[in-house]
């Protein structure tokens, strides 16, 4: 047995005199009973994923979208608001890939399907660009989705008395988005390889992506935030009712403004 772990083991506990015993739901050694809503938002465990501790970089970008994934309760029970920014690039960079895969494979699709038809279309300089601005807006279009969502669950979050903390959400909203990786083309082809790399199953990740986001929003909300589970039902019923209402709206907006342009340009 190694004689530093017996050490350690020997005098676990005994650094502190008194012992300090620590709160088992918040953390806080100061806590009597459980802290106020305020107080159990102040993390003190740092972040696990790689893009958020040790910069960007392929390797992190994959082993983030896998962890959120794959570890989501305890990716998002962890999140401390430090890095927004960085998680919104990850989230660009993660759609980007996710619906580019979708592209390819489907272009893929339509060359087998159609050959003669797909190559014309490849031929034209204006498919090109006109996929081009609908990929990008489209990522964009995900994220802003991701962050609305976030958003309506901070509304929730602040009516059941905790801070607000637009930094957490928009990391929540960031590394959430690693979910649409593990369920796109490539994302599902890059799990298959690592599982069997790993000796996994191959259709853990993809199973683990589809659980993922309700098990993530409950840590976040009961881990990450400090409310409680009844509280944080309801914040995401709340959220998700919210949700349907202004996305409807602006479906309706959307329709309104094509139907507007079609009858401008329709010959009379």
């Amino acid at each position: 047995m190694n004689a530093a772990r017996v050490e350690q083991e020997t005098y676990a506990g005994l650094t502190e005199i008194p012992p300090v015993a620590y709160c088992a739901h918040c953390g806080l050694a100061s806590c009597e009973g459980c802290a106020p809503l305020a107080t159990r938002t102040e993390m003190r465990r740092a972040s696990v994923l790689p893009w958020a501790s040790e910069g960007p970089s392929i390797a992190h970008f994959f082993d983030t979208a896998r962890l959120s994934t794959t570890k989501a309760e305890s990716v998002f029970a962890r999140l401390r608001g430090v890095g927004p920014a960085r998680a919104l690039a990850f989230a660009l960079w993660v759609e980007l890939v996710a619906l580019g895969s979708i592209l390819l494979t489907v272009t893929l699709g339509l060359w087998l399907a159609l050959p003669p038809f797909t190559a014309g279309l490849l031929r034209s300089g204006t498919t090109w660009l006109v996929a081009s601005a609908l990929w990008l807006l489209a990522s964009v279009l995900v994220v802003a989705l991701h962050v609305l969502w976030a958003e309506l669950l901070e509304r929730g979050i602040v009516r059941a008395g905790a801070q607000r903390d637009h930094r957490l959400a928009l990391e929540f909203a960031g590394y959430s988005c690693g979910w649409d990786l593990l369920t796109s083309p490539v994302g599902i082809w890059l799990s298959i390889r690592s599982g069997v790399l790993q000796g996994e199953a191959r259709t853990a990740a993809l199973l683990a992506a589809l659980r993922a986001p309700r098990p993530a929003m409950l840590a976040y909300l009961e881990g990450c935030r400090g409310l409680e589970p009844a509280a944080a039902q309801r914040v995401i019923a709340r959220a998700a009712r919210e949700a349907l209402l202004v996305v409807g709206l602006l479906g309706l907006l959307a329709i309104g403004v094509f139907l507007g342009l079609l009858a401008a340009a329709w010959p009379y």
